[in-house]
């Protein structure tokens, strides 16, 4: 956002009909900014501020909280997968349905399924970390409840993913 002189603005790739259209009009260049449309700069950098400040949250938050964050958007991830089979299973005039949609693809508590297959794919490895984490601080034979119980909601999460029809969800779930 800091003006540039017009030696070098001028010279960056992309510029060539800004110049173009100030000999147009008979004009020198003056001193520009690096950004093309500081407004929306400006705007992309406040729209990063929630992310910005959930991870300033999240590295100074303690163990324990972190586990109960983990494990309640866990929880309401899953609940949100059977809603959406629920809303499959009962079509467009089941009460579950909360949005005027199709019945042929799960939206759980979205009115989208891509924001559902989001949530889920976001989900997966906080339930991959909690799986670790809980191992790590459990004994040999609790060891593998805990990974079976982590397996199920993996899952159960993958299940979602397919249910929601989203072709980009499908994509990114590969990974």
């Amino acid at each position: 956002l800091l003006p540039l002189a017009p030696a070098v603005w001028t010279a960056l790739p992309g510029r060539g009909l800004i110049v173009a259209g100030f000999g147009l009009l008979k004009l020198t260049p003056g001193w520009q900014p690096l950004s093309m449309s500081p407004a929306n700069s400006i705007a992309s950098a406040l729209a990063l501020l929630p992310a910005a400040c959930a991870v300033s949250l999240m590295l100074r938050m303690p163990r324990a909280r972190l586990v109960a964050w983990g494990a309640a958007l866990t929880a309401v991830s899953c609940l949100s997968v059977v809603i959406g089979i629920a809303q499959l299973v009962g079509g467009q005039a089941s009460p579950l349905n909360f949005y005027y949609a199709d019945s042929e693809r799960a939206r759980g508590f979205f009115a989208n399924p891509n924001h559902l297959a989001t949530l889920l794919l976001a989900t997966l490895p906080i339930v991959a970390a909690l799986a670790t984490s809980l191992a790590q601080a459990s004994t040999a034979p609790r060891t593998r409840s805990l990974w079976m119980i982590f397996g199920a909601v993996t899952l159960l999460l993958a299940l979602g993913v397919l249910i929601t029809g989203s072709t980009a969800g499908a994509i990114m779930f590969l990974p």
